[in-house]
């Protein structure tokens, strides 16, 4: 089993909000224009302090690096071959290793076709990113990646810094040191409940399933935010999104062990007993579906318009720009309106002890780097990767530069001017990417004040480093990482989604008396069409890689 004692936060970045240069003093030197893309005179300048290093530490080398073209990057800030950015990188990589970067873009949206296209034409870059983990398994065993291992001793400080020793080994493919993956940082997801509803039916958070059903219970009979027929007490976006992850561990009375976590959770028994609970919620009216709402526009808009009650969703869902500043639009309507974190799901059978969250963190998922076989300069690459790593890279790509874009207030960036951001710094981080996603990772205070920093008030703020981040109990069980292949989790991956999906609404919107025979018919399929096959190579690549 794999166990932390870490506070994680969610799988996709969250960049802090940060300015743009101003005036002429730049402390980017002369290689950068703050106010126009880069010109003939800064290009002539970096050639000349590329000439000057050529001439005191000898022949430039030249590394090339992938980049994803997520067509981002403002008109008026050049290109992403050669903007300010890509001219400070450059700057510090003549100082300190005598090279410098080319960078091959892709479209964002064909990276991993274009990569594979790359990689089979000899053409790949020197440093390249990927989520393909078959692919990149199967370069590995055929000779056409690099093992980094010979450089982990001397040339990994920063790595070594911001990536545990577990991490690294087990990024390993049959043994040998091909790739880095990136540690992803991830939050709890929370259960989201009008406190203002709680106040006026005199109830408190719920804390455990039995209390979380008798809110709704509560919100039903008492209308609190007289809503009337439109009011929902409880509702799920798309297809009941996040139960597996955020609601099943309030159904199990001991720790997930490293096998069962393995094994798919439809085929747990508590399973079962989680989708007959949101069953009995549909029948008795106290939860609403939105499975048509594929764009996820009207679930929002219940939210908005002051009707739902409580959901599931992440952990900076109603706080953050990102998802349109959705308690600022509710409160617009109803002033008094107050969404909290709530952590309900947990057997009392359980004690003191949340189960806090379960969630994939695999190479599955997770960004993962390498350097193809290809690479004539495999040392310089590597000293890339290690500044990719780095604490300063992060604070760049996310932050800009100090003085220019960003002060630091109480230890962690603060903008000078938020209202040029966007143009300036928000398209660097997803494009260019990095080895760890925050600078702040190894410092769990300033993380949350980080992540607190790009919330939309006060209000908001203070909800989520209080709660969302630390939550009731920092503990938390993941999937372990798996470095071997794995074909059969390939091959019905997509399809049992697809299938399960279908058979799981009829689950929970069918009549209770069906429930039993309806979960009985979907579990068959799901074991039959590739499921059991699926858990029994889960099972048996996990004993072998962790000897249990």
């Amino acid at each position: 089993m794999v166990k932390s004692s870490k506070i994680y936060v969610r799988a996709t970045t969250i960049f802090l909000i940060l300015g743009m240069l101003v005036g002429c003093s730049s402390p980017y030197g002369k290689m950068v224009d703050n106010t126009t893309a880069p010109t003939t005179a800064s290009n002539a300048a970096q050639s000349s302090t590329t000439a000057l290093v050529e001439e005191t530490k000898g022949p430039v080398i030249t590394i090339s690096q992938l980049v994803h073209d997520r067509g981002t990057i403002p008109s008026n800030e050049g290109t992403l071959e050669d903007n300010w950015f890509t001219q400070a990188v450059d700057k510090i990589l003549l100082e300190k290793f005598n090279i410098k970067i080319k960078y091959v873009t892709v479209p964002n949206a064909q990276r991993e076709q274009k990569l594979a296209t790359l990689l089979a034409a000899g053409d790949a870059p020197d440093v390249c990113m990927t989520n393909d983990n078959v692919m990149l398994m199967n370069y590995s065993r055929n000779g056409g990646l690099v093992d980094l291992a010979p450089y982990m001793d001397e040339y990994a400080g920063n790595i070594k810094q911001y990536h545990s020793a577990e991490w690294i080994k087990n990024a390993q493919i049959d043994g040998k040191q091909t790739r880095l993956i990136m540690p992803s940082l991830f939050m709890a997801d929370a259960t989201w409940v009008r406190q203002d509803w709680l106040d006026k039916t005199g109830l408190k958070a719920p804390t455990s399933p039995d209390e979380f059903y008798n809110m709704l219970k509560a919100f039903k009979a008492q209308d609190p935010g007289k809503a009337g027929d439109r009011m929902l007490p409880f509702a799920l976006a798309k297809n009941f999104s996040q139960i597996e992850v955020a609601m099943l561990q309030g159904f199990l009375k001991t720790p997930p062990t490293g096998e069962k976590l393995m094994t798919p959770w439809q085929l747990w028994p508590e399973a079962k007993d989680m989708l007959r609970f949101l069953n009995k919620l549909y029948n008795e009216e106290l939860m609403g579906e939105f499975i048509l709402d594929a764009d996820t526009s009207k679930y929002k808009a219940a939210i908005t318009t002051g009707v739902l009650g409580s959901t599931i969703n992440t952990a900076n869902y109603m706080g953050h720009s990102a998802y349109g500043n959705l308690e600022d639009t509710l409160q617009k309507t109803v002033p008094e309106a107050h969404f909290v974190p709530t952590y309900p799901w947990k057997d009392p059978a359980c004690g003191d002890e949340y189960i806090y969250s379960m969630f994939v963190n695999s190479p599955v998922t997770t960004l993962q780097f390498f350097i193809p076989k290809t690479c004539e300069h495999p040392l310089e690459a590597f000293k890339y990767m290690d500044y990719k790593s780095s604490k300063d890279y992060a604070i760049l790509a996310i932050s800009g530069v100090e003085g220019a874009d960003f002060k630091y207030v109480d230890g962690i960036p603060v903008p000078i001017d938020p209202a040029k951001f966007k143009d300036h710094v928000s398209w660097i981080g997803a494009q260019y990417a990095y080895l760890i996603q925050n600078a702040f990772v190894n410092d769990q205070t300033a993380l949350k004040k980080v992540y607190a920093s790009n919330f939309i008030n006060k209000l908001s703020y203070n909800t989520f480093v209080n709660d969302c981040i630390t939550g009731p109990l920092a503990t938390k069980y993941a999937d372990p990482i798996i470095n071997a292949d794995r074909p059969t989790f390939t091959k019905y991956r997509a399809d049992l989604g697809v299938k399960w999906a279908s058979a799981e609404a009829k689950m929970i919107l069918g009549t209770e008396v069906d429930f039993d025979k309806n979960f009985a018919d979907g579990l068959a399929q799901f074991k039959a069409e590739g499921g059991d096959a699926v858990a029994e190579e889960n099972l048996k690549l996990y004993q072998t890689q962790y000897g249990n």
